[in-house]
């Protein structure tokens, strides 16, 4: 016995009794799980001699087929067993906690494929990501169940501008960061929602809880503003009652509106949200409708209105088109009366915004009525153009992998131009669509005029005896004899043409000087030559360029007064007879040979026209 520091006294004696106690109680231990692990390797051993092994998680037997060894841990079970605890996992939606069986060693990917078949796979990754996303704050997901788009969040926005909520009410400092920070849109299919609440589309201007409050209010089902007594339209006399035309404001758009709306209400308790009139109401339209009678849509009705952008389906009256699809009735009417924006006619205005199909509904039968008429003229007129080009059997229509297969008409009307004109308001022929590039980029509707109504200071536009029909034009831009129509507005001859995209830019004095003296207006203006008909039968052969005597002849009789005309025509009628040789007497009798040779009647005037200058019409 010996005094410790601290004045305390240590049995050496009873020290080492303790320590050779512990001592033998590890060896005993050691010796235990050595005897285990020995009966273990001999129960595999034995399984393996005889083609099966013991699964330490269900303690059956099984065949070595069966067995598999995990990669992360090395533990090994039979395929059923790991099967199951995935399996397990995967319908309590816990998949991110799987782990081995044995220990708490997370399972690899790598073993779950291979353990499972396709089919189970793909329940575990469906619900892996739905657990990751509902999980993990820096994803959402998209509430459109059409969609269901996965977006990642960004830093929240740090503009605290001020704008305008509903009812143009400036947003205050809490509503703005509210905005910034839960306010999203989905890219895949432009659903504006809050990621906080999930509301469709975001309460803009309101934090959830406000929105929650605001929802127990009534408010204008057109505008949104919250209605009061001040603020609330006086009900219609003959609809005082009726629930379907309540709750609209004073605002006189909304009024207007409330004018034109459907007076009937949905079996789901809702209003209508078509026009007044219709014979079949349209489905309901909010989307928190979940009534058995709702009819399914292509279209939800937060979703902005497809024409207008600007509004949601259920901020005013709808329809829905013959193809399916809704859209405001005021903007349908509005698209189509304001027809093309160009200067080439063009019918998209009468098309569905989203499917590209001729819009049709009984409600819009008045203001469709005059461009269908208009429609089936530059139809008709384009086919007509398409036959004369001899490309009624184009490779276009009969390609199959072509838009235009087995549509000669859609693509008479893509390949033609025609132009309204502005004095007759008839559509006129204006070339192909592949010079439309070449062409002005503005235009003035005033320069937009047919052949008949071309005013007499261009030159002979229109002959007494052929119309308009065989009417030749000097080159805009040269002397040359104008061989195509482009534009609407030009004539170009051959070589002008192929410079189409240039030569219009230049300015008046870098254009080719006059080569023919004949008196036209500046070049850079439309001149009309006359009858190209009636110059043929009138005058000798000439080659390309118009001469000075053809060209001179047309102009003159453009730009002459009609008595002075008159006057010279008679005058050169008069020289011409007397220049003209008298005829010889003809002989009494002819040689049967020879008058069988002669021509007789029309026959003798077909020859002599054949043997006159051909005729040809400008190119397009």
């Amino acid at each position: 016995m010996e005094d410790g520091e601290g004045g305390g006294v240590v049995d050496e004696s009873l020290a080492g009794a303790d320590f050779y106690a512990h001592r033998r109680k590890e060896e005993q231990e050691n010796e235990r799980l050595l005897m285990e692990m020995l009966a273990r390797e001999e129960e595999e051993q034995r399984g393996s001699a005889e083609g099966t092994f013991t699964c330490d998680g269900c303690h059956i037997n099984q065949p070595l087929s069966a067995l598999f060894f995990l990669e992360a841990c090395q533990h090994s079970f039979c395929l059923k067993c790991l099967r199951k605890c995935i399996l397990e996992k995967v319908e309590i939606r816990t998949c991110s906690k799987l782990t081995c069986l044995g220990c708490q060693v997370p399972i690899s990917q790598t073993d779950i494929r291979t353990i499972l078949n396709p089919s189970e796979l793909d329940q575990y990754l469906r619900v892996s990501v739905e657990e990751l996303i509902n999980t993990n704050n820096t994803f959402i997901r998209c509430p459109n169940t059409q969609c269901n788009n996965v977006i990642e969040r960004a830093g929240a926005s740090s503009d605290i501008s001020d704008s305008a909520g509903a009812g143009n009410v400036p947003l205050t400092k809490e509503a703005i960061e509210h905005r910034n920070e839960y306010r999203f849109r989905c890219r895949e299919c432009s659903t504006e929602f809050c990621a906080s609440c999930r509301i469709v589309p975001y309460h803009l201007g309101k934090t959830c809880l406000q929105h929650e409050d605001d929802k127990k209010q009534k408010h204008c089902r057109y505008c949104a503003v919250q209605l009061n007594a001040k603020n609330t339209a006086p009900a219609i006399p003959a609809s005082a009652n009726n629930p379907a035309l309540a709750n609209v404001c004073v605002s006189a758009e909304c009024v207007e509106r409330r004018n034109t709306a459907c007076e009937k209400m949905l079996p789901c308790g809702h209003p209508c949200g078509g026009i007044r009139g219709e014979i079949e109401c349209l489905p309901c339209l909010l989307d928190d409708c979940n009534h058995d009678s709702k009819q399914k849509t292509m279209q939800l009705g937060s979703e902005y209105c497809g024409i207008c952008y600007v509004e949601s389906l259920t901020d005013a009256p709808c329809i829905m088109l013959k193809c399916g699809h809704i859209f405001h009735y005021h903007c349908c009417r509005l698209k189509i009366s304001n027809e093309w924006s160009g200067s080439r006619i063009t019918f998209g205005f009468m098309d569905c915004a989203l499917c590209k199909k001729q819009m049709a509904h009984d409600s819009l039968a008045d203001v469709l009525a005059k461009p269908l008429m208009l429609y089936n003229d530059v139809k008709e007129k384009s086919l007509v153009r398409l036959k004369l080009a001899n490309a009624e059997n184009s490779d276009v229509i009969k390609d199959s992998t072509n838009p235009f297969y087995n549509d000669p008409a859609g693509y008479a009307l893509y390949r033609f131009c025609f132009y309204p004109c502005y004095k007759c308001k008839k559509p006129y022929f204006g070339g192909e669509k592949q010079c439309e590039g070449g062409g002005p980029k503005e235009f003035n509707a005033h320069e937009l005029v047919c052949t008949g109504c071309c005013d007499s200071g261009l030159g002979k536009s229109k002959c007494d005896k052929h119309g308009t029909d065989y009417i030749q034009y000097k080159c805009r831009y040269c002397c040359n004899t104008a061989m195509w129509f482009c534009f609407g507005t030009t004539h170009f001859c051959e070589p002008c043409h192929q410079k189409a995209g240039e030569i219009p830019r230049l300015p008046r004095h870098q254009l080719p000087a006059c080569t023919c003296g004949i008196p036209h207006p500046p070049q850079g203006d439309e001149f009309a030559l006359g009858c190209a008909q009636c110059r043929a039968l009138s005058e000798e052969p000439t080659t390309t360029a118009p001469t000075t005597t053809t060209a001179t002849a047309a102009a003159t009789a453009a730009t002459e007064p009609k008595k002075q005309r008159g006057k010279s025509k008679r005058k050169e009628k008069a020289e011409n007879k007397e220049k003209k040789p008298k005829k010889p007497p003809s002989k009494k009798k002819k040689d049967k040979g020879e008058e069988a040779k002669q021509p007789k009647g029309a026959a003798a005037k077909g020859s002599a026209l054949k043997r006159r200058r051909k005729v040809s019409s400008p190119k397009v």
